[in-house]
């Protein structure tokens, strides 16, 4: 399980595109002075622009073994993926936080690949992408440090009303670059020595 390290969605996406636009590899979660309502005019507003992105097709990408001991990678294919450019959203089942724990224990393993998103109410949801006919090609990018020159995807969360993990190029991404975004500190909580690999 890891807490991606995302902005909520009722910050306006023109800070999201400034931010991308002032050359910041990954945006860390931060506050912001905005007080919106998740209810709101603005973030009904900022729902349905979201809801009109398309992500782009499978043929952009590659997936391939990295021979790094990181397993699979996802990469950019033959075509230039422009900065601020929406990918996908990272995909897999819906689940509350006891089922989820329920499902992974924290004494006996967790899974590699849920995506877990704060709600407004203090509790999670996650987005389980561990069985790979429910997800999609974003769960074969690794991750990189938020200050990391390869970290060059950012996310974004949309706790409700359908919880959506939602994935931009934070940079220009060229042909065969590996596409990488930073899991965040509580996916690397007791897994430090696998860190290292990264």
């Amino acid at each position: 399980m890891f807490l991606a390290p995302v902005s909520p969605l009722w910050q306006p996406l023109r800070w999201l595109q400034k931010r991308l636009n002032d050359g910041n590899q990954c945006v860390s979660e931060e506050s912001v002075s905005d007080d919106l309502s998740a209810d709101g005019p603005i973030a009904r507003r900022i729902r349905a622009e979201l809801a009109a992105y398309k992500p782009l097709p499978d043929s952009r990408f590659r997936c391939v073994h990295t021979g790094s001991g990181r397993g699979f990678g996802l990469y950019v294919g033959e075509l230039t993926i422009e900065s601020g450019e929406y990918l996908f959203d990272y995909q897999g089942r819906t689940r509350e936080d006891a089922e989820h724990t329920a499902l992974y224990p924290e004494d006996t393993g967790r899974s590699n690949y849920s995506v877990g998103i704060l709600r407004s109410d203090g509790s999670t949801v996650f987005v389980d992408g561990t069985d790979p006919a429910e997800s999609n090609l974003a769960r074969y990018m690794n991750h990189a440090d938020a200050d990391a020159d390869g970290c060059n995807v950012v996310a974004w969360t949309l706790a409700e009303p359908q919880p959506r993990v939602l994935l931009f190029a934070s940079r220009a991404l060229l042909p065969g670059e590996e596409m990488s975004w930073d899991y965040g500190s509580a996916f690397w909580a007791g897994r430090e020595d696998e860190q290292l690999r990264y």
